[in-house]
């Protein structure tokens, strides 16, 4: 419950504060990571999400923006087929700022926050997408639970994993089309 609690804001500051803290080193930061890659890509997703991703995939320009590194979730995605649904992922080695991976987005693909959806599943992650402008759907079959999630922003909160393609589907109107190319 404390480490979930360290996802109630940017979890990258809320480390760092940690590790002053105690005077960790860099290091062990790090070994986090080397144990969670592994570890998830041995993770099945749940087959309404991966389903949800494919149809999405077909319709709607796909970006994942996480504080996991990208070469973990490409594995994840990869190893299930799914990552051709996705434009572009950024980790937390491209930047630690959600923010700052939005706006990436925003300026490279010519996109406004109203162009934008943000599923997930921290309040740290309603906060950042706050930050920006970018409307999220709260999902509660991942890291938060819905008390924790009701704390923040949010469109709509989703409760079970079939409701996310029929929620962006309402989000967005028909006209909605990918993006051509990167600008």
């Amino acid at each position: 419950e404390e480490y979930r609690r360290c996802f109630c804001g940017n979890i990258n500051e809320t480390m760092a504060g940690i590790e002053r803290k105690r005077k960790l080193a860099r290091s062990t930061a790090a070994d986090f990571f080397a144990l969670y890659g592994p570890r998830s890509t041995a993770l099945e997703p749940l087959p309404a999400v991966a389903d949800a991703i494919t149809a999405l995939g077909e319709s709607y320009d796909l970006f994942i923006i996480s504080s996991s590194l990208t070469e973990h979730i490409v594995a994840i995605l990869r190893k299930r087929g799914l990552d051709k649904n996705f434009r572009e992922i950024l980790g937390n080695d491209i930047h630690t700022s959600k923010v700052e991976k939005f706006r990436s987005i925003f300026d490279r693909y010519r996109l406004v926050p109203g162009d934008c959806v943000f599923v997930t599943d921290t309040l740290g992650d309603l906060i950042e997408a706050e930050k920006v402008g970018v409307e999220c759907l709260a999902v509660t079959w991942g890291f938060h639970d819905q008390a924790t999630l009701s704390q923040g922003r949010y469109r709509r909160i989703l409760i079970a994993p079939e409701e996310l393609l029929p929620a962006i589907h309402q989000h967005f109107p028909a006209s909605a089309t990918k993006l051509a190319h990167p600008h």
